[in-house]
């Protein structure tokens, strides 16, 4: 069976239990006795984000793996900071995010696709995965409206107000009706608007990134509105779901720097 590392933990002097994700099991965990030895064949190899291929069997609580090979490793992005520090968030979110046994074959390609993309491109993890996860919010079920006012179904175009409890865009009218809340509402610029809305969207293609951190890249015009936009879908993932996320908090930091 297919499944990708997200995380692995001590369980004993020589075993560790191992996290993956899975297209017919959904998040799947499993014993694998003796990865921690200095012998071990792929003691090495079973980091986050590893594609492996597994088999295990019924053991007397978790499943016991007799099996693992690594298919494919993500050094590119680990060899990079900025790939690193948004992968290994990335993964850690989808963790926290998905129950153990439910399979969801779109979410496993969703995942499977943007850590390929990662290694590819590791210069670009910021972006790639502000992206991935407004399409992971996509396939849980919380996707925004975005084409219209939520309330009145009124059009909307340049700058707007999110509402996270309504769930999508409302007018300024709408907006000004509601009694203020900072805590469910953020108001983004039109330049914002046009990034927040270009994460959520289902077909459309990313902006070629330089082969440089994006960050150094990217003008400030457009990075000022970027950050806004990825503040804005944090919050909403956070809203949503009822998850605190303070690694975010912590990356984010980072990014702004």
């Amino acid at each position: 069976m297919l499944g990708i590392i997200l995380s692995r933990r001590d369980c004993s002097e020589f075993d560790q239990v191992i996290s993956v994700y899975t297209k017919e099991h959904g998040k799947y965990g499993f014993l694998l006795r003796g990865v921690k030895k200095m012998a071990a064949k792929n003691a090495a190899h079973l980091e986050p984000g590893t594609f492996i291929e597994f088999e295990s069997v019924s053991g007397k609580g978790l499943p016991i793996g007799t099996s693992v090979e690594p298919q494919f490793l993500p050094e590119a992005w680990y060899r990079s900071l900025e790939g690193a520090l948004y992968g290994s968030f990335g993964i850690r979110l989808l963790e926290r995010l998905v129950e153990s046994g439910e399979s969801d074959p779109k979410l496993f390609n969703l995942f499977a696709n943007w850590l390929i993309t990662l290694a590819k491109k590791p210069f670009c993890a910021q972006v790639l995965t502000v992206r991935f996860i407004a399409q992971l919010l996509i396939v849980l079920g919380f996707e925004p409206v975005l084409d219209a006012c939520v309330a009145c179904e009124q059009t909307l175009s340049g700058a707007f107000i999110l509402s996270f409890g309504h769930g999508g865009l409302l007018c300024n009218n709408c907006a000004r009706a509601l009694p203020p809340n900072a805590a469910t509402t953020t108001a983004l610029s039109a330049e914002a608007a046009v990034i927040f809305k270009k994460m959520f969207a289902r077909s459309a293609s990313l902006p070629e990134m330089p082969r440089q951190s994006w960050q150094a890249g990217l003008p400030a015009k457009v990075r000022a509105p970027f950050l806004a936009a990825e503040q804005a879908i944090h919050r909403y993932l956070v809203y949503q779901t009822g998850r605190s996320l303070p690694f975010w908090g912590q990356l984010a930091k980072l990014s702004a720097v």
